[in-house]
């Protein structure tokens, strides 16, 4: 019976068993903006590793598992994560299988910004990490309306410190005569 009930508990997804809102971020930048919010409220966790770029990146069945498992994914958007639609639909099968009734929350967070040339660095930009920010504290406040209050004051901290960041940037580049610059990303449009 114990044997029994081992494995139905270690067949459960982690939304089910830790009791804290599961996150799932695609990408560094994100992560760092829902780790703000969240701080030790939520289980915040990231994708892609450490080091790999979300073009070069290799899904794996363990990334199928841990999108079944999140109740939250929050994704760049802009055409970033063009791998993401499949893993998704594997995902959303293997919580169908496993019994998992509860919705995930999938959250774009280029909604609302003015998309340039079709570049997905939107987080460059203190203005749209703002918004990237905001996106992605609705989308937790809705997933844990218990510890909405906890979101809202993380993230209007995260965002006076963004908004701080935007006119040091800002008074930093406002007495410089010339405005073009090489880079080696085509990430600053």
């Amino acid at each position: 019976m114990f044997l029994v009930i081992g494995l139905f508990a270690c067949n459960q997804p982690a939304t089910q068993t830790s009791g804290r809102l599961r996150v799932l971020t695609t990408i560094a930048p994100l992560y760092s903006f829902t780790k703000n919010i969240a701080g030790d409220t939520a289980d915040v966790e990231n994708l892609i590793p450490s080091g790999v770029g979300p073009h070069e990146y290799s899904l794996s069945p363990a990334d199928v598992r841990k999108v079944a498992e999140t109740s939250v994914l929050i994704m760049n958007g802009v055409n970033l994560e063009e791998w993401l639609n499949s893993l998704i639909s594997s995902a959303r099968e293997y919580r169908e299988s496993s019994g998992t009734r509860d919705k995930l929350i999938i959250v774009d967070t280029s909604r609302g910004i003015d998309i340039r040339a079709g570049d997905p660095h939107i987080w460059l930009s203190p203005k749209n990490a703002i918004i990237q920010v905001k996106n992605i504290r609705d989308a937790m406040m809705a997933a844990d309306p218990d510890n909405s209050r906890i979101y809202g004051k993380n993230a209007d901290a995260y965002i006076q410190r963004l908004e701080s960041l935007d006119m040091e940037i800002k008074n930093g580049l406002a007495g410089l005569k010339m405005k073009s610059f090489v880079a080696f990303h085509p990430a600053f449009d």
